[in-house]
Parts: structure tokens; C-alpha cells; sequence
């Protein structure tokens, strides 16, 4: 048992120093407004002021380019309960990578521990995003640990891909 306690506590001093030193004000708005444009420099800081619904997408994917408008609208209507960010896929492909992500768009729900529930291949109507920002991400089991970018693999990922 103290074997255990001693890795945990291990595993959480590495995070910690692995996680760079960036403050939230990095994360730049867009030209959206409310949408937060989240990138590797800013995404371990700003995870954890949450929160969010994310979705990650592409300039040149006709599907997320049809999502756009839907998306702007979301970050309006969840102002102040929940933020709302957008990653540029090609552009942060290792944060891309640390997600997991197979296809655009993906969208994602990360609440304040960081843990992420993916939305899958649900509606992307404007009131299903709402529900699923404010509630229906609770019905979602989240993913596992080591699929998130801010776990120790997640961490070990980004030191090896940068």
C-alpha cells in the first residue's frame, strides 16, 4: 500500500512539473468572440478553468466549416456556465494527437477535474450541444485516464512528439 502511495505521489509531482507555465490569459480569443482558441501552449492551463465544450476541427473540413456558425451561437448561449473553445487540428497536431482525435470534427466535453467525455456522433444541433454542455455529458462515461492529454501519459506523450 505505501508502494502504491509513493508512485501516485510520484505521478502527480511529475505532472506537475511537466505542465508548463503558462497563465490563462494565453488563451486568445478568436474572432468568434466567446470561442477560445486553444492551442498546446495554453490547453494544460486553461483545462482546468472549465467547464468546456471543445471541438476540434479543420479550415479545410466542409463538415466543421458547417459547424461554425452552430458553434458561435453555443459559445453565446453557454456563456458564463460553460466555455467554449475550438482547437485547429492541423495546426496543434500534437495536442491533436493527445486527444486521440481520428476525424473532424471531434467534439469533446472537459468538466473542471479534467475529465473529458467525447460527444460522439450525436446532433450537432444547437439545443443537443446545450443539453449536452449543461447535463448530457453526465449520462457520458468520461474517457479513460490515459486518454487525456493532462495525465502522466498524456504528458509523456507531449515530451516525446515536441
Amino acid at each position: 500500500m505505501a508502494k502504491l502511495a509513493f508512485l501516485a505521489a510520484a505521478c502527480f509531482l511529475l505532472v506537475l512539473l511537466a505542465a508548463p507555465h503558462a497563465s490563462s490569459a494565453a488563451a486568445a480569443a478568436t474572432g468568434d468572440g466567446l470561442v477560445v482558441e486553444i492551442t498546446a501552449k495554453n490547453y494544460d492551463t486553461v483545462v482546468y478553468e472549465g467547464p468546456w465544450m471543445v471541438v476540434v476541427s479543420a479550415n479545410w473540413c466542409p463538415h466543421c466549416k458547417q459547424l461554425e456558425p452552430t458553434w458561435t451561437r453555443l459559445a453565446e448561449r453557454l456563456e458564463g456556465k460553460v466555455r467554449v473553445g475550438k482547437i485547429n487540428g492541423p495546426e496543434q497536431e500534437i495536442l491533436t494527437r493527445r486527444l486521440h482525435v481520428a476525424g473532424y470534427p471531434t467534439i469533446f466535453h472537459v468538466d473542471k477535474q479534467g475529465k473529458i467525455r467525447d460527444y460522439g456522433e450525436r446532433s450537432r444541433e444547437l439545443e443537443k450541444l446545450y443539453l449536452f454542455a449543461i447535463s448530457g455529458h453526465k449520462s457520458v462515461e468520461p474517457l479513460p485516464w490515459y486518454h487525456t492529454p493532462h495525465s502522466l501519459f498524456g504528458q509523456m506523450v507531449k515530451a516525446i512528439l515536441e
